[in-house]
């Protein structure tokens, strides 16, 4: 007789079983080219105000054109066109009493955040970089910056399409207003990065072969990160029916669970 769970009848060995479980919405599988890179500028990239250290030195931060880095901001996330989520890894330790020795915990290291930018012909995301770097530790005079000046925290937050939320926004017509409703993509999980800095610019190929786009990769040292899941409620088939205007839509991720 099969048991039931999550709701199912559960058989090992049944196909149906699979069907009915990824038809409920929340355990369908993932996909991966649904996500959102949402980056900080550190405070060493932020343009200083008249008066204020940095004050008409260029290469001390961004454009001052950009408005605070906000055009930049939205460039990062449209052309991050592949994102290496990092591994998390417990360091252990060994003591040896007796016998055979004894491996213990003794920490965590998480490798580095590697992100692959699709260039663009302003070469956007290179510039910034290089100067990040430059500030970070400079090779021209030997120096290197303030620790808390060169980090940010960086967002990576996991969509799935499907969800039972949607958007209502009223559309001006000439004299008219339509009242329109969009499906919305749901966040499903977010990983936040601290103390986030660029550790490697990778390299450019050049060559005379066929066309093709060109790709900047850029590896990030980090301190740690926290991730955790959101509104997964919403992706079941049995969700209720949200509704939500532009400023209603909430913010998700507290990363309570484990700290920060």
């Amino acid at each position: 007789m099969a048991e039931v769970v999550n709701d199912i009848d559960y058989n090992p060995n049944y196909f149906e079983t699979f069907r009915e479980a990824i038809a409920m919405g929340h355990l369908e599988p993932a996909r991966n080219n649904l996500y959102e890179f949402r980056m900080g500028l550190p405070l060493c990239m932020i343009p200083a105000q008249e008066g204020e250290v940095g004050a008409g030195v260029p290469n001390l931060a961004w454009l001052k054109a950009d408005s605070g880095g906000k055009n930049l901001i939205k460039n990062m996330n449209l052309f991050a066109n592949n994102i290496t989520i990092p591994s998390r890894n417990v360091t252990t330790s060994e003591i040896h009493v007796h016998g055979m020795n004894r491996s213990y915990a003794s920490g965590q290291s998480p490798t580095d955040l590697e992100v692959s930018f699709i260039v663009t012909k302003d070469n956007q995301h290179r510039a910034f970089f290089e100067q990040w770097m430059h500030n970070c530790a400079s090779d021209s005079d030997n120096t290197v910056g303030f620790y808390d000046q060169y980090v940010c925290e960086v967002d990576i937050v996991k969509w799935e399409s499907g969800s039972n939320s949607w958007l209502t926004k009223v559309v001006q017509e000439g004299a008219t207003e339509r009242m329109m409703k969009f499906r919305m993509n749901q966040a499903t999980a977010i990983y936040r990065c601290f103390g986030v800095f660029p550790k490697n610019i990778g390299t450019l190929s050049l060559n005379n072969d066929a066309r093709s786009i060109m790709e900047l990769s850029v590896s990030f040292q980090m301190e740690r990160y926290r991730f955790d899941t959101v509104n997964v409620d919403g992706l079941k088939s049995t969700t209720p029916k949200r509704e939500y205007t532009a400023s209603e839509i909430p913010n998700p991720g507290s990363f309570q669970r484990y700290g920060v």
